[in-house]
């Protein structure tokens, strides 16, 4: 949307502005963290003050929401609307298409997973009390 509406010579710089939208997302909720633990304290924090993030997410998502519902398709989107010209379904395509190297790449992540929790597991694992002879 920030690509379709930039002008014509500053397309990449105003795409680079959705990227920093998970960055800026974790710097500000560690910020926020931080002042709310530091406002409660450690007790304080460990009682209640724990949800006020989370609640402040929560009024996050209700602006996020009522911005969503107002937003308007961009011009070229409705004339693409209008054209008939809209590409299938984006999970068919993929199914279809890429089905084998999806499972592969499921299955590798899936096995990786699996692989990190057994050595965790291991490597947490209390020893096992010596007995003399």
């Amino acid at each position: 949307m920030l690509t379709e509406n930039a002008p014509a010579g500053r397309r990449g710089f105003y795409g680079s502005f959705a990227q920093m939208g998970a960055p800026i997302g974790a710097i500000l909720s560690n910020v926020v963290f931080l002042a709310v633990s530091a406002l409660a304290g450690p007790d304080g924090l460990i009682s209640w003050a724990w949800r006020i993030p989370f609640l402040l997410s929560l009024a996050l998502i209700g602006v996020a929401l009522v911005m969503q519902f107002k937003l308007q398709d961009t011009v070229a989107f409705r004339a693409i609307q209008l054209g008939g010209a809209l590409a299938p379904l984006v999970a068919t395509t993929l199914l279809v298409r890429f089905g084998t190297p999806l499972a592969i790449s499921i299955y590798m992540a899936a096995m990786c997973l699996i692989t990190i929790c057994a050595v965790w597991l291991m490597a947490e694992q209390p020893a096992a009390p010596r007995h003399a002879l």
